[in-house]
C-alpha cells in the first residue's frame, strides 16, 4: 500500500499545479502554434489534460490506447477534460493500493513486437509524472510566447517576483 499511497499523495500536488497552468490557456489562442508542424496550443493542452486518462486506461487488463490529442474547442473543455481525467486516474490508482499490484509487470506491444515491459509503478511514474511534467513545461513555454503569465509551479514565477 505504501507505493500507491506515496504516488497518490505526490500526484495530488502535481495535479493542482497542472490545473493552475491549464486555467491560463487563453480561449482565443487555441489554434496557435509556435512553428509549422508543432501541435497547437489547444492540442498540447488537451494532450496534457488527457495524460491521467491514458494512465488509467493502461491499468486495465485489455487496454487499447490512442495517444492522439484532439484540437480543443474551448478552454473550458480542456479544464473539464483534465478534471475528469484526474478522477479516472485516482480511481484506477486506488484500486491498486497493494504493493504487489503496483509491482505487476505490464507489457506494451505494437504489431506483435514488445515495446515496453515495466512494472505498474514504473509505468505510472513515467506517464503520470515524467510525461506530464514534460508537456507541462512545453505548455508554459507556449503560454509565455503568447504573452500569458505563468502560475507558480515549484516557487514564484518571475511574473510574481519573490515574496
Amino acid at each position: 500500500m505504501a507505493v500507491a499511497l506515496a504516488l497518490l499523495n505526490e500526484l495530488e500536488e502535481e495535479f493542482a499545479i497542472t490545473e493552475r497552468i491549464l486555467e491560463r490557456v487563453p480561449q482565443d489562442r487555441l489554434a496557435w502554434a509556435p512553428a509549422e508542424g508543432m501541435p497547437t496550443l489547444g492540442q498540447l493542452a488537451m494532450h496534457l489534460a488527457l495524460v491521467p486518462t491514458f494512465a488509467a486506461a493502461a491499468l486495465q487488463e485489455e487496454a487499447e490506447l490512442d495517444f492522439s490529442a484532439p484540437q480543443a474547442e474551448s478552454s473550458a473543455e480542456i479544464l473539464a477534460t483534465f478534471r475528469e481525467s484526474v478522477t479516472a486516474a485516482k480511481s484506477a490508482l486506488r484500486r491498486l493500493m497493494d504493493d504487489a499490484a503496483m509491482m505487476h509487470v505490464m507489457r506494451f506491444h505494437s504489431e506483435g513486437a514488445l515495446l515496453y515491459e515495466l512494472s505498474r509503478q514504473m509505468f505510472l511514474r513515467l506517464v503520470l509524472c515524467n510525461h506530464s511534467y514534460h508537456h507541462r513545461g512545453q505548455l508554459t513555454v507556449y503560454l509565455r510566447l503568447c504573452g500569458v503569465a505563468t502560475p507558480a509551479i515549484y516557487g514564484p514565477p518571475a511574473d510574481e517576483g519573490l515574496r
